[in-house]
């Protein structure tokens, strides 16, 4: 309700208005209200952060009783004070100290087996003008290219791998939830790839491009896949250099907004070259407050207000997913379905560069536009059909009878 009524009333209109700034005000005092309602709800989740809200917001907790009325502040009383960051990446000092407890338990087997958390990569702020002006409104750190003020900086977070590896007991420190690759990409020292390739994978690394055809990257606000290609290509020389066997083990997702038949196509050939049919796949699934749901809903995209192709077609969503895993025999009649719907029949056959290959008397013939009917047998398919042979038969055809 805070969000609709921030953008029915549309403070940052009124506020190029003298004459509106009385109902400006009225604007930003609710909306420090729906604040502070917000943070006293929070308060038993996240004590910290819910404190840290309200000291900004100069207010105190609400009590449940009073939630559904607005308060007054006190005359003279400043409503907020610097903005502080809420949520950081936990300090090097209480990480060390809560692996050093983790060590003297008795169950430790000597391995920490995930440091950082999804993109642990990112330990600090995109840039310095962050800190005072906060995140841009209408530009991103990496897309469409790495913006010229981004902080790409991983000694942080190599400082921390470092003295976690020192620490007695401690065998092994992995990286497992994933890295941004992109972000990687762009830093110019190969320290920190070098280090985590020699000590910090085990066996696979997770990274997430999500999709390879650029259409649909475009859509989800990520850098084109050659990006991804050249991470690649940089993980598998340093492994060759450093005589290891270790693999990267892709995000994917089906379905996303610009994505059609013929993206989806794409995106599993490009895991027949792989070698690779991952177990799990994420078909996308509308979350609020981002730009790829306004356009699940529209049809449009928001940042250019062109039109945006949406599956949201139960069955193609299912075809979509299912040429991920095109090698489940399971998907092989939506797999079917989708190839021949996306005029990528070339891709049904024997040869290597095929995804499945034809089966004799399936039961079903498909039409171009995907969907199929029930083929029955024909008359001379019928009358030559042979019989069972049984006991009956047998001796008939010894007495000459059919």
């Amino acid at each position: 309700r805070s969000n609709k009524y921030i953008d029915e009333t549309t403070p940052w209109v009124l506020a190029k208005d003298e004459s509106s700034h009385s109902r400006l005000a009225t604007v930003l005092y609710n909306l420090v209200e729906s604040i502070t309602i917000g943070a006293s709800l929070l308060e038993p989740f996240m004590p910290e952060t819910s404190q840290k809200i309200l000291a900004q917001l100069n207010t105190e907790k609400r009590a449940l009783s009073d939630m559904d009325t607005f308060g007054l502040y006190p005359d003279g009383n400043q409503v907020t004070r610097e903005p502080e960051i809420l949520f950081a990446r936990l300090d090097i000092k209480k990480i060390l100290a809560r692996v050093e407890e983790m060590t003297k338990a008795e169950d430790f087997k000597g391995n920490i087996h995930d440091v950082g958390g999804p993109t642990a990569n990112f330990r600090h702020t995109s840039c310095e003008k962050q800190l005072t002006k906060g995140v841009c409104p209408n530009k991103q750190c990496l897309f469409p290219k790495p913006c010229r003020n981004l902080t790409v900086d991983h000694q942080d977070y190599l400082n921390l791998l470092r003295k976690l590896r020192r620490l007695p007991n401690v065998k092994k420190v992995f990286i497992r939830s994933g890295i941004r690759f992109d972000y990687l990409m762009c830093d110019t020292d190969d320290t920190f790839m070098r280090e985590m390739v020699e000590h910090h994978i085990s066996g696979q690394l997770k990274v997430a491009p999500e999709h390879v055809a650029d259409p649909v990257l475009q859509m989800m606000g990520k850098p084109e896949n050659e990006i991804y290609e050249k991470f690649i290509q940089k993980y598998k020389k340093l492994n060759e250099q450093m005589g290891k066997k270790q693999f990267v083990v892709p995000y994917l997702m089906s379905s996303h907004p610009g994505s059609t038949l013929k993206e989806a196509v794409r995106l599993a050939e490009y895991l027949r070259d792989l070698g690779y049919m991952p177990e799990q796949v994420q078909d996308f699934y509308p979350t609020p407050s981002t730009i790829s749901t306004c356009m699940y809903y529209t049809g449009l995209d928001p940042r250019t207000m062109k039109k945006v192709y949406v599956p949201v077609n139960p069955h193609e969503k299912a075809m979509q997913r299912a040429l991920i895993q095109y090698r489940n025999p399971k998907n092989y009649d939506l797999v079917y379905e989708a190839l021949v719907a996306a005029g990528r029949r070339d891709l049904i056959g024997f040869t290597k560069e095929c995804l499945i290959k034809p089966r004799k008397n399936v039961g079903q013939t498909y039409k171009e536009k995907g969907s199929f009917e029930k083929k029955g047998p024909s008359a001379k398919s019928a009358g030559n059909k042979k019989k069972k042979k049984t006991i009956r038969n047998i001796h008939r055809r010894k007495n000459g009878t059919r």
